[in-house]
């Protein structure tokens, strides 16, 4: 389509298609205005600056209206049009207000842009890393010294083989328990094989249930009350055997690894110790470079503040705009209405009973004789 070429053309050669504007412009003007070019421009200028400046005017003779209601209604009690005059007054107010609440609000929104909410947010969560980091470096120092010390291989190898006896004992004596015991069964075979201190728990979370036939169940036969009941406690004993084995065998493990690492373990620390220095300098340089005051970060948060205040300004005018054309239409046909009013109370003789009697307002100076005192808009400055 032509419009949508013409729309392409403008878009990918905007500054050659600016120039062409303004040099075709010029050359129209100069030949429509007879050479007044310049007297052109400036009725262009200043018709283009009424779009601005137009809807304050109107606010301006709106408050004026508004301040003088109280008088200029008098000529209207008792009469058909009286709610819609002062309803035309009520949309002066509705307007007004609403152009000011929305100028506040944009107003109040370019001040809080100012604010380094942002900024500081990320300086306090930096603090807090640098905090952490802080109290890990001590840690890790700690660890470091204690891992140095020429006691501590020795210090290792003794809780290594002192773990391993404590797990060596609780084996035999859980093995004698099992001989002594005498019972069998799926559930002291699932506890002898399991893995896992959880797993002992589960099996001895389930054992209830397990036994809630005995001893009258097909799976009891030759059980009776005692021997259920000795079963349960033998049962719930291996359990807590088998969790202080298993657990036993963590720490076992546990101390067998750190003597293993005994060599290593001070560098290891050492090493720790220094990739968190380093951690902390970088946090400290990245704190250090999150001014609140630089002037960067002031001048992005004023260019901001800015377009916020310009697009508030905008959006009032639109309103206004908008907002002072409604009114005006709306008033037009409360006009008609005021002027068909005192039409059919001055020609109409029945029209004019159904009033009580009216004080006559004091003539308005050089108003013509016979020319009713009000028959323009109620109070409409009118955008323009």
């Amino acid at each position: 389509m032509p419009g949508l070429e013409i729309f392409g053309v403008i878009t990918q050669h905007p500054w050659v298609s600016l120039l062409v504007f303004l040099l075709v412009g010029a050359g129209v003007l100069l030949v429509l205005s007879g050479g007044a070019l310049a007297q052109s421009l400036a009725g262009l200028l200043r018709v283009f600056l009424t779009i601005f400046t137009t809807p304050f005017e109107f606010l301006r003779d709106s408050l004026s209206i508004i301040r003088t209601a109280r008088d200029t209604e008098k000529d209207y009690y008792r009469t058909r049009i009286f709610m819609l005059y002062r309803y035309s007054r009520l949309q002066y107010f509705a307007l007004l207000f609403l152009a000011l609440l929305v100028l506040c609000a944009g107003i109040t929104s370019s001040l809080l842009s100012l604010y380094p909410q942002a900024e500081i947010a990320q300086r306090r969560a930096l603090s807090e890393q640098i905090t952490q980091i802080r109290t890990d470096i001590d840690t890790a120092r700690k660890e470091a010294s204690e891992a140095s010390r020429p006691e501590r291989r020795q210090e290792l190898e003794k809780a290594r083989n002192d773990s391993r006896k404590k797990l060596d004992q609780q084996r035999a004596g859980n093995s004698s328990f099992v001989e002594r015991f005498g019972y069998s069964g799926p559930v002291v075979t699932d506890l002898l094989k399991a893995d896992s201190v959880s797993r002992v728990q589960e099996l001895q979370g389930g054992l209830n249930d397990y036994m809630a036939s005995c001893p009258d169940g097909y799976d009891w036969n030759g059980f009776n009350q005692t021997m259920c009941a000795e079963f349960k406690a033998g049962v719930q004993e291996l359990a807590r055997r088998r969790s202080t084995e298993l657990t036993l065998a963590e720490a076992a493990e546990e101390a067998a690894r750190a003597f293993a690492s005994a060599d290593t373990a001070g560098e290891t620390a050492k090493a720790r110790v220094k990739s968190l220095e380093a951690s902390l300098v970088q946090l400290q340089k990245d704190i250090s470079a999150i001014s609140l005051f630089a002037p960067k970060l002031i001048g992005a948060k004023l260019r901001l503040a800015g377009a916020i205040l310009l697009g508030t300004a905008l959006l009032v005018i639109v309103i206004v705009w908008v907002g002072a054309i409604l009114i005006d239409v709306l008033n037009w046909v409360i006009l008609m209405m005021r002027v068909t009013e005192k039409h059919a109370v001055t020609h109409l003789p029945n029209a004019a009973q159904e009033y009580a009697p009216q004080p006559s307002p004091p003539p308005t100076p050089g108003a013509s004789a016979g020319t009713p005192a009000d028959e323009t808009p109620p109070g409409s400055p009118g955008p323009g």
